[in-house]
């Protein structure tokens, strides 16, 4: 029986040190079983530091990418993580008078980027601006040529109850190229 344990142990060793270890990726995590929670954020002013240390979706499959939304108010904070297609639609839900982000995976190593591409003026939700943040990268990536999990975030306030449609989507930064991921986000603020 020991003997079992021991190879069992060695087995789980072996596995963590091949795979690596990251508190903050997940790649290609189950539908239905996404990395939705709650957490608090201690000092709104300097959120990036505390978006670098949430855990993260990410996707091997070059026609999907997660999405994840975080809705804040004071301290409280949600995090919902959506798996999308290339040219998909996500309907969103956001609470009246509460601040959210829209983080996107984008790979500082290549020439990509994520904007917005149509005009906010339904007078819903204000665009405030964006930020680039660096996610720890697991030990089984280091060293790797043109991985990245860095991430592009929008940061938005929601001001009046109603509908909002935003287009967003990842795109060469200085050439017009018909390569690009496209992404629609029904908001919904109430």
């Amino acid at each position: 029986m020991s003997l079992k344990k021991s190879i069992f142990s060695s087995l789980i060793i072996f596995l963590v040190l091949v795979t690596g270890c990251s508190k903050n990726v997940v790649i290609d995590e189950k539908k239905g079983n996404l990395l939705n929670y709650d957490f608090e954020i201690s000092d709104t002013q300097n959120i990036d530091e505390t978006l670098i240390n949430q855990k993260y979706c990410y996707s091997t499959h070059i026609d999907k990418e997660y999405i994840a939304i975080v809705t804040y108010k004071s301290k409280n904070a949600s995090m919902r993580q959506y798996l999308i297609s290339k040219d998909g639609i996500i309907d969103l839900t956001i609470p009246k008078d509460s601040d959210f982000i829209i983080s996107l995976h984008a790979n500082r190593t290549i020439a990509y980027t994520w904007n917005i591409k149509n005009n906010l003026d339904n007078g819903v939700i204000q665009f405030k601006n964006r930020s680039w943040i660096d996610i720890p990268m697991p030990e089984s990536e280091k060293g790797k040529t043109g991985v990245n999990y860095g991430r592009q975030n929008f940061y938005f306030k929601s001001i009046e109850s109603g509908n909002e449609k935003v287009v967003m989507r990842y795109e060469h930064e200085t050439e017009k190229r018909n390569e690009f991921f496209e992404v629609t986000l029904n908001i919904k603020i109430e």
